[in-house]
């Protein structure tokens, strides 16, 4: 399926939702590596797109449950996991264990203020689940984990990404809703103005 060719009720108002989201994992981002951090506006996916992103070597993964159920996932090209580890470590190249807890908590701080932030703007609980690391053929193994669910064929995910212009560091945010159509959005007609 091409970029741009999901259409479905509620897609503004979801896209929207997931603006607040990706909005405050930039501005974490932002206090994190001391720049300034530009967003490219949502784009609409289904699971199987993710299948052909090689770029996207990194990824950290964790559930959303409450008043939806989806995944968030925080991506990374080499060039960002390397920015990543340079900016929490001091060092491209760490220790093993050292990296993985340090872009698992990369992942997780950024995951979790979207999750937030989406919540304050239902005005509803959402809780982000553990956090999961992967840091080869991310993007597949993102399509693989969404694709092994077929109770959720409904399946839609909101991208953007985010990035800081004066250096290589690119982070692609995703946020997978299960059932978007069940989204509490008519609930909450003055949560996202």
């Amino acid at each position: 399926m091409k970029r741009n060719e999901i259409e479905f009720d509620g897609q503004e108002d979801l896209g929207e939702l997931a603006q607040r989201g990706t909005s405050s994992a930039a501005d974490a981002l932002a206090d994190l590596i001391g720049c300034r951090v530009l967003r490219c506006a949502p784009d609409f996916q289904r699971p199987g797109d993710f299948r052909d992103r090689p770029e996207w070597q990194t990824g950290v993964f964790c559930d959303v449950s409450g008043a939806f159920s989806g995944v968030a996932a925080v991506f990374l090209s080499s060039e960002g996991h390397r920015g990543v580890l340079e900016a929490l470590c001091g060092s491209e190249v760490p220790s093993r264990e050292f990296a993985a807890s340090a872009l698992s908590e990369f992942g997780n701080m950024l995951n979790s203020r979207a999750i937030s932030a989406m919540g304050d703007g239902l005005g509803a609980l959402l809780l982000p689940g553990l956090p999961e690391l992967a840091t080869t053929a991310a993007a597949s193994l993102f399509e693989e984990r969404l694709g092994a669910e077929p109770e959720f064929t409904e399946t839609v995910c909101v991208e953007s990404e985010l990035f800081e212009e004066e250096s290589d560091l690119r982070v692609l945010m995703v946020l997978a809703f299960h059932e978007p159509s069940k989204l509490p959005l008519d609930g909450y007609p003055d949560a996202l103005s």
